[in-house]
This record gives structure tokens, sequence and C-alpha cells, in this order.
């Protein structure tokens, strides 16, 4: 097996086997917490002047051995205080500590196990500040069973209650997280009942809003202003995070393709132009796509291969006889337009590489393997903190943290899609050049990925068993939306796309490819249409479709438009290949053009155990 294909699989499994830990982490958790929740009930009473008295009523069963300490913890990121904390058990009150600690409000206390047993605790606190302002309405917007907790609750209530003075005056109530059955006891009580069980990180949260004037409020939380005690961290330590994660990888891409190219070896043998054909020179410029489409070019201008725009395909013309002169290359291509026949076309152009090779312009796979491996190594030194970091504190998500990974990854060891454009840039071509593309990257992630695939299968029927396919169904749709925002982003980054198509050469190789490039300027009237085919040319097929399923015709190679091309996204349009074929980019550029619930503001929630 090839050492990049060892590399490759070494890395899918390492990915693969830190997000079935990450994601499973949870699963693993739940079983091995020996205590479970029989019920949690919230009974939440709003006083005139707006705080909120919360008592929550939890039944703990332990089935075997644990730790005698209990804890509750709640954001203060939307409220002003929390005070007159009060544990108890059977009416008696029990020894509890409070404090707070990275902006939320903690309640520790003890109590002396001998399982299995059941023990139910009572807390009881004062929010103040804890009702929010919604236009010319309050709410009280309570995440009144956390998500941050190790095992389920199998029963849940919550329960509000207002003051006399609002009796009839409540205008809507709805709840968000666990579905949950909604009831009115009376005019100015909502009892809201969990229909389900609550996993571990699931959550029920409680939106009721009133009319503003009727309750002596002096402090209500905005979300125009500032939290009232204190700078909500936690929100922002989450933005840092992302922040951190996407800042990291940029330097670390700068600092890879910098290595590679300071660390390539190989010689530069003179400041000479060797003698080059034009297929080695289009292999030189753009490797196996770009010598499969001057073959087609040099087909189609000798009359001997036409286009039927209709059925898509490409066929043998009886306009003109066959010219037993034309390169062994091209014969063995019009072959394989004739009778798609694969034999002997890779032969070929392994007959180019090694003649490459020969001349010092391209890199042994050996010497490429290498300056790639020294070009992943900061991007997989990042990644694998990043993934560690997810394992250990949990803050990040996972399936993007990986898919970023392993598609970054993926563009130094593989052939890339992303630097073709074809001849008529427009909105419909580039719609088209994406589903192409990323036809491509799926079907590959499907067919080399499937260890990956593999794995997260035996973790979704595992996760079957205790939850529902609910949470199988939602992951998947979230794995395709993240891939489906993350591709026209990689597509979008010329870093990415513009070392691609040098990998393969030296750094003599870089140096005739300039050269030639100097000498030989792209223009509209080029007295070699081959050659500046070869040096600059468009994708003028989609990537990996030589000879089917093309939705418009090639261009006819006679006229021309369009200027310059860049070499990054955005550029101008650019001068196209074989006199001028539209506008795009040259060289590797994606071109130009040519010619908690409800926004999840809530207070409450935190976590308990």
């Amino acid at each position: 097996m090839k050492l990049t294909k060892i590399i490759q699989r070494f890395f899918i499994f390492i990915s693969a086997l830190f997000l079935t830990l990450n994601v499973s982490v949870n699963h693993i958790n739940a079983q091995a917490i020996p205590f479970f929740w029989e019920f949690i009930n919230v009974d939440i009473v709003i006083e005139n002047n707006g705080d909120m008295l919360v008592t929550e009523t939890q039944k703990y069963t332990f089935t075997s051995n644990h730790k005698n300490q209990r804890y509750r913890y709640i954001p203060l990121d939307k409220v002003k205080e929390i005070t007159n904390v009060s544990v108890s058990k059977n009416n008696e009150i029990i020894s509890s500590d409070t404090g707070i600690e990275n902006n939320q409000f903690w309640i520790r206390w003890e109590y002396p196990l001998n399982p299995p047993e059941s023990h139910t605790f009572v807390i009881k606190y004062r929010v103040v500040g804890g009702l929010q302002e919604s236009g010319d309405n309050l709410q009280v917007y309570w995440k009144a069973i956390f998500p941050e907790r190790s095992s389920l609750i199998k029963k849940s209530r919550v329960t509000v209650t207002f003051p006399k003075d609002l009796a009839g005056k409540i205008l809507e109530y709805q709840s968000f997280g666990v579905s949950s059955e909604i009831k009115k006891i009376d005019n100015k009580t909502i009892e809201f009942t969990a229909k389900k069980e609550l996993p571990p990180q699931t959550e029920l949260e409680v939106q009721i809003t009133f009319p503003k004037g009727i309750l002596n409020v002096s402090n209500v939380y905005s979300e125009s202003s500032s939290p009232l005690n204190s700078t909500p961290i936690t929100s922002s330590k989450k933005k840092a995070d992302w922040g951190a994660v996407m800042i990291m990888y940029i330097p670390a891409i700068l600092i890879g393709n910098f290595l590679r190219k300071r660390l390539d070896s190989t010689p530069r043998s003179s400041n000479k132009l060797p003698s080059l054909n034009d297929y080695e020179i289009a292999y030189l410029a753009g490797k196996k796509k770009r010598v499969i489409d001057l073959a087609i070019i040099k087909l189609m201008h000798s009359g001997r291969v036409t286009f039927d725009s209709i059925r898509g395909n490409f066929f043998k013309s009886d306009i003109q006889s066959e010219n037993n002169q034309a390169s062994y290359f091209t014969q063995k291509l019009y072959s394989k337009i004739h009778n798609r026949s694969r034999h002997n076309l890779d032969i070929n152009i392994k007959q180019l590489r090694s003649s490459l090779q020969e001349k010092e312009l391209v890199l042994t796979q050996q010497e490429s393997t290498k300056l790639r491996l020294i070009g992943a190594a900061p991007i997989i030194l990042v990644a694998t903190a990043m993934l560690f970091k997810m394992i250990l504190i949990g803050n990040m998500p996972p399936v993007f943290i990986i898919l970023l990974n392993l598609l970054i990854i993926h563009s130094y060891f593989h052939k890339s899609g992303l630097n073709s454009i074809e001849d008529e840039v427009n909105v419909f071509v580039l719609i088209k050049l994406f589903i192409d593309s990323f036809i491509q990257v799926l079907s590959y992630v499907l067919l080399s990925y499937i260890i990956l695939f593999f794995i997260l299968f035996i973790f979704s029927l595992s996760v079957l068993f205790t939850f529902s396919w609910n949470i199988i169904v939602y992951s998947s749709f979230l794995s395709l939306t993240i891939l489906l925002m993350l591709y026209p982003i990689l597509l979008l980054i010329p870093i990415i796309g513009s070392f691609q198509s040098s990998l393969h050469r030296s750094k003599y190789g870089n140096y005739v490819l300039k050269k030639l490039q100097k000498q030989n300027p792209h223009t509209v009237n080029s007295s070699n249409i081959s050659l500046s085919f070869a040096l600059f040319g468009l994708r003028i097929i989609p990537t990996g479709m030589i000879y089917t399923a093309l939705t418009w015709s090639p261009p006819s190679y006679t006229s021309s438009s369009g200027g310059g091309g860049g070499s990054s996204v955005g550029g101008g349009g650019g001068g196209g290949g074989c006199g001028g074929v539209g506008g795009g980019g040259s060289c590797g550029g994606i071109g130009g053009g040519g010619g908690g619930g409800c926004g999840g503001v809530g207070g409450g929630g935190g976590g308990g155990g």
C-alpha cells in the first residue's frame, strides 16, 4: 500500500476514534453514573416586585455506591443575584454551601448514602432580577430543568404562579427543549409537564409573557443591556473558543506551506529552460486533468472528435480520417473516447511523469509525500489539540471540527477538484461546478471514510437502544448541514486551492513554469493555442467527467474575451485558454467573472448532580 494511503487511513481512523469518543462520552457516563432522578418538579412563584421564588423538588435514586455530595449550578448571566438559599430533606434543613464560580451560582450539600435507596431533596432560592424585558411586555423565561447533568430524569413538571394582579392578564406561554404538555390550572397558574424522560443534555425551558406596568418591578434583564451583575463570560468564552479554532488554522496553513517550500531539498538544475512538448508543459502546470483537456482540444481542432450537446457525449467524427501522425497519447485518448476503454491511458501519464522526473521538474512519489507531510504537520497538530480540547472540556461542536480537519487534511493528500472553472463564468456554471465538486468529495467520503461511517453507525445503534431515532436523524441532518455550509467556504479559500497545483513540482519545475508563462504571455491572438492552454488553460469539462454528463457545449476556440486572469478568488476575468475561452481564473484560482429556545435567551439552566 502506498505511503500516502497509509497516512490517509491513519488520520481517518484517529479522527473517527476521537469523534466517537467525544460523542459517546455522555452516553457512557450516563451508564456509569450510579443514580438517576425519579423526578424533578420546579415551582416558581412570581412576587409583586418581580422576584422569583423557586422551589426544586428532586428525587434521586441511587443504584450503587456513590459520593455523598450533591450540587446545583445556576447561570448568573441573566439575573441580578440569587439569595435565600436552603436545602432540606423531610422538612429538615441540611447544611449547604454556596458560592460563585465562572459566572455560575453553585449550591452544594452532603447527605450519607446507603444504596440502593432513594432520597428527595428540596432546594429553595430567590431569583432577583430574573424577569426579562421584551418590547412592551415582561417574561418569565427560565430554564427550569437544567441540561448540564450526567443522568436522566424520568419525570419532570414546572409550575409557574403569578400574583393576583396578573390574574387573567397572561398573554402567552410556551416551552422549549423536551416536548411538554401545557395546562392552564387557573387564570394565574401555568403548568408544564414533560411528555417523556429527559436524557442528559436535554432541558425544559418555559416562557410566559405578560404586560408591563402591573407589577412593581425594578430589575429586569433586557437583550439591549448588559447582564445586571456581570458580563456573560459563558457566552464570550464560547465565542473565544470558536475564534481561537478559526484563527489557529490560518497560521497553521501558512506555516505548513512555508515549511513545505523551505524544506524542499530538490535542487534547481540550471537556469536554462529544457525542451518540453505541449503535454509535458500541461502536466507540469496542471497535472493529469490539464493533459486530458489538452488532448481533447487537439482532437476537436483536428476534427477527429466532436461533441453532442444533446446527448452530452464526445464521439468519433466521420468528417476527417484518422491522423496516424498524432501523438501516442492523443491516439490513446481518441481510442478511449471511441470505445470507452481505459487501457494504457494511465501508463502514458506515467511516462509523462517519468520524463519530467528525469528532467528534475517534478517530484518523485516519496519526495511529494514528505513535503505533503511537512505541509500538513501544523494542521495536524492544531487538529489534535482541538480534538483533545473537545474531549476534555466538551465545549465545541465535534462534528464541525472533525469535518474541518478531514477536509483540510484531505486537501494535502488528494487531488483537488477545487481549481476548476468552465468556459463561461456565470452563476449557473459556478453552481454546476459546485455540484460536481461536491459530488466528487461526497463520493470520496462515502468510499474512503468507511471507517468513520462504520464507527458512527455502530454508535448510532447503541444510542438507539437508550434514546430514540430522533437523536440519530437530528445528528445526520446536522452533519449534512454543516458539510454543506463548510464546502462552499473551502471553495472560496485560495490558500488551500493555490498550493494544490504545485505539490507535484520541484523548485526547478516551479522556476521553469514561471519562465515559460512569462515568455509566452497568454493573449487573445496566441500563435500556439495548445501551448497557451497548457500553460494557462481553463477546465472546459467538469471535474472527473470527461466524456459524459456535460450540460453545455464546449467553446468553439475561435473567438475570445477577457483580460489577464488572477490566481486567487475574485480575480478579474481571466483570459481564456485556446485563443481565449471566456473568462476565468488562471492556474489554480477559482477565478472571477468573465466576460436555549427562541435564540436561547432564557435564564436558569446550569447543571446538577
